[in-house]
């Protein structure tokens, strides 16, 4: 027959190394879930950082829009006053060209 306490000293090693096993365990899952959590603040930086260019990028989308729509507006404006300068010179030239022909005509009974 065994010695009684014997037994329960193995029982106390058993429980005592079960207790070691489970606070290593809680530690692993401490580390875990830390490295977890860090994981989770990296992303959500990520995520800012991510849509913090996504913002820029979209006010330089707009703010080039908005200079292409203005220099369209601009360059619009100065064919529009090239397209009257134009029809200006024009009414010149013909006014031009029909004083030549009326003043240096040659009347028909001079011609022939």
């Amino acid at each position: 027959m065994r010695e009684p306490g014997s037994d329960w000293s193995m029982l106390i090693d058993r429980i005592r190394l079960s207790a070691s096993r489970v606070r290593e365990v809680e530690a692993q899952a401490r580390e875990r879930e830390l490295e977890f959590d860090k994981m989770v603040e990296r992303f959500r930086a990520d995520m800012g950082v991510a849509e913090e260019r996504v913002r820029a990028a979209e006010a330089k989308a707009s703010q080039a829009e908005a200079a292409a729509a203005e220099r369209i507006r601009s360059l619009e404006e100065r064919a529009r006053i090239a397209e009257d300068r134009a029809r200006a010179c024009e009414a010149w030239l013909r006014q031009v060209h029909d004083t030549i022909v009326d003043e240096f005509s040659i009347p028909d009974e001079v011609q022939g």
